[in-house]
Parts: C-alpha cells; structure tokens; sequence
C-alpha cells in the first residue's frame, strides 16, 4: 500500500534531496568532463586513446570570482524599515560547485575573496550557472530563497520574442570583468532582480618544472580559488585478476594532504561568530579528496590472426621490458618472437584483461604535499578480508615532481595486506598499469574577442579537434 507517499515525497527536505540524487546521476555520465564516447572500429581499440576520447584533458583552469551584487530583491519582511535579504551565490561549471559566504542583511552585498572558485573548462560552450540565494537561517526543513539566475539579455530587437538565456563560458571570456543582470522567473515572464559583478582568470596547463615553478607566483590564490597546478590521473588495466573477477572491480584512490599547522584552531558559529577551541598543533596527512574508478570490464585481446599463441609469461616479459625503456630488437633477441609480434603486444597489453580507460583531472595547491593511496576493490569480496593496496608511498613530490616532464608513467604494484581475517582466492600481486601526472599553470591574458583567446589555448596546445 503506497497511500500517502507522494505526499511524503513532496515534503521539502525529501524533494530536494531526491533532485539533487537525479541531477548528480545524470552529472556522473552526460555533463563535462562525463561524456559518453562510442568508438565504431571493433578490433582496432589500441589505435586509439580511448581514455583521451571519453575523459578528455581540460583546455584551460577558470577562476571565476562573484566578487559582489547590487539591486537585489529584499526577501525578509520587517516590521520596521524595508525588506532585507541575506544573500549568497552559488557557481556550477559542469560537476565543479561552489559557494560563497553568506552576507547579512544587504541587498548590495560584497562577497569579496568568498566569492572565488576554481573551475575546469572544457569548451568555452560550457554553461555558467550562477544563482543567488537568500539564506534562511531558522527555516529547517525549508530551502533557501531562490533570489534569481544570471543570464544574458536578448538583443534589443529580438527583446519581446527571445527569452534571456543562461550564461556561457564564451560569454565571461569576452567580458572578464562585468556586472551581469539577474533575472528571476514568473510562470513565463522574466523579472530583472540586481546584478552580479562576474571576473575571470584563464590560466593553461604545461606539463614543465619550469612552468610549474613559475604558477607559484603566476596563479596566487583568491579565497578559496588556490589551485596552481593541475593533477591528472589515468588508469588502464590491471593484470592479475582472474576472468570471474575483472568485470566490476574499482580502483579507490585518497588524495591526501600533509597537514603541520601550528595556528590555532577555529570554530566558526551560526552567525559568524568564531570561538577559540584548541592551541594545539595539527600535523599528519589529510584526506582532500576521494576518487573511485567505474568498474572494469574484461578485454581479452586477439594477438595473432594466425592463431598462434604467445604464452602469456613470454608477454609479461616483453611488457616489463618495454616498461623499463629496452627497444625492440633487444626484447626480440631476449624473447624469440618477431618484431610484428613484439609490436602488437606492445600495443595492445594483452595480459591486462581488466580494463578501464579512465581519467581524473583534479585542480591542486603546493602539489609537494600531496599524496596518494590507491585500493583496488574486487567484486564480491567482503569488507572483513584483508584490503588489496599499493603498500609503498606515493607521493608526488618523489614520484611525479623529480623528473622534467613531470610524469609517473609505470605500473603499480598492489599486494594484500597482512592482517587476520577470512582468505580469499584473489592473493595478488596485481599490476596496475597507471599514469599520474602535473601541470603547472600558465596565466592567459584575456583580450580581444573569444576566438583570440581559444587561438591562445591552442597555440599552447591545449585545444583539441
């Protein structure tokens, strides 16, 4: 018997929370950087760079600052003296959100340093959405206000038959610095609401020490906006797994922080008041961020049309003296094959059966702090066995800053950890062929009309067709 629950449904705290489940589900895999990429030439996969194709490289790092508003709608009554609000904004550039702080009781309010985010941007067509909202601080249960959306006014003849359209990327571009009307919707009419100043920063991505060095000072952090540099992650196959278990198993991988902070910690009230709660140092390793795989699928690849079978010791050997930088007429003269043969696994890794083809692009500060975890969760295992993980450290600052190109391009080697518990068939190694790499950032001036500053971005090499 479902009497009654729509009416459950329809409860504010429900409703929301189930808009914002149906919204991150379609996010996950229809809005950038998600897309869905279907390649056409079965049996040629190693031609192409399929991870490229369905989780590409950002074109550039946005920082984009709501730094303040005027001639916003009062949405708190009083008895006396007129309507107030307490404003805040909220910015969305595909799955990237932020926040600013709240201002109260101003209807011109200066969001200042609170009002700055990082952003990725993947093709200057990409939506701005940039909302306002009246923070209603006793309504539990209730949603804030909703104050208007920023959008962009119709052309003056078109005024009476065109509605006002959401912002764009391109359009920041052209006008890095501007204040942008708000409108707020009335069944089908429009209503202007105030105004919100909008900057921009562009900043590209260049895999060099030098550049890298150089962001330090050429991208300074605004607030919260502190990235500067990019981090990004692609994972392939791994190879260890049996057949039953390579379908569906995730890479989880922690990105963490070392913490040494001798300030004195903060808490910050209901009001903004902040009380003195501890003087203590805090040091160790922060999780920042957490990053799980989709799950793999199972790819056996045919290595001879022939039908001729190279014994799969023989293909790791030639795949690790790949890995370790020997040519190709050594690994012949090790090996026995034929160059065709050696080509051939070379491209395609046939001893990786689990396959993913994923990649992560996390903007990042002071990357000389940061490291990584990574655990491999293989299906259907249960939580009391003993986890699979990269038991040695892998910081950035040993594995990725230490050489010029800033790349860590090599396998990972995953073991089970020694503890009591239920055994399990899957005992490992495991191998996961992996890449991690750093960008640093290039500040871009932002002049003259889009297609100059798109023309920028790939003379540098960051647009791709």
């Amino acid at each position: 018997d479902f009497t009654g629950v729509g009416q459950v449904v329809d409860m504010p705290t429900i409703s929301n929370a189930l808009k914002g489940a149906v919204t991150k589900a379609i996010a996950q895999h229809m809005v950038l950087p998600n897309r869905i990429f279907i390649h056409w030439v079965w049996g040629r996969e190693h031609e192409i760079d399929i991870s490229a194709m369905q989780y590409p490289m950002p074109e550039a790092l946005l920082r984009i600052g709501c730094v303040e508003a005027r001639g916003l709608k009062g949405m708190d009554w009083h008895m006396i003296g007129k309507a107030t609000s307490d404003p805040y904004v909220k910015m969305k550039v595909g799955d990237i959100e932020h926040t600013s702080d709240t201002v109260r009781k101003s209807l011109e309010p200066k969001w200042d340093e609170s009002g700055w985010g990082d952003f990725l941007m993947y093709t200057p067509k990409q939506h701005l959405c940039v909302e306002v909202f009246d923070q209603d601080l006793w309504a539990f249960g209730k949603s804030d206000d909703a104050m208007g959306e920023v959008m962009v006014q119709p052309p003056v003849e078109d005024a009476k038959h065109r509605e006002p359209r959401r912002l764009t990327l391109c359009d920041v571009l052209q006008e890095p610095d501007k204040f942008w009307p708000v409108y707020i919707r009335h069944g089908k009419k429009f209503e202007k609401a105030g105004e919100v100043r909008i900057m921009v920063e562009a900043h590209t991505m260049v895999p060099e020490k030098k550049t890298l060095q150089l962001s330090y000072e050429g991208a300074p952090p605004r607030g919260k906006a502190t990235a500067n540099c990019l981090m990004s992650i692609q994972l392939r196959g791994l190879r260890g797994l049996s057949k039953k278990f390579s379908t569906g198993a995730k890479i989880k991988i922690e990105v963490k922080r070392h913490v040494d902070n001798h300030d004195t910690v903060m808490k910050t009230g209901m009001r903004g008041m902040s009380s003195r709660i501890s003087c203590n140092s805090v040091e160790g390793d922060k999780t920042i961020r957490v990053l799980t795989s989709i799950g793999s699928t199972y790819f056996e690849a045919a290595l001879d049309e022939t039908g001729e079978d190279v014994d799969p010791t023989i293909q790791r050997m030639v795949e690790y003296l790949h890995l370790k930088g020997k040519t190709h007429k050594v690994i012949e003269t090790v090996s026995g094959l034929t160059a065709e043969q050696i080509k051939t696994i070379v491209e395609r890794h046939p001893s990786f059966h689990a396959k993913w083809d994923q990649s992560f692009h996390i903007p990042l500060s002071n990357p000389e702090e940061i490291s990584l975890t990574f655990r491999l969760l293989i299906p259907k295992e249960s939580k009391a066995m003993a986890p699979v993980m990269v038991q040695e450290p892998f910081n950035l600052k040993d594995k990725v800053l230490s050489n010029d190109q800033l790349r860590y391009d090599n396998l990972l080697i995953f073991t089970r950890c020694e503890q009591e518990g239920p055994s399990s068939s899957e005992t490992g190694p495991f191998e996961l062929d992996a890449c991690v790499q750093v960008h640093g950032l290039s500040s871009l001036q932002l002049t003259g009309s889009v297609a100059d500053v798109v023309s920028k971005l790939s003379s540098k090499g960051q647009v791709r067709g």
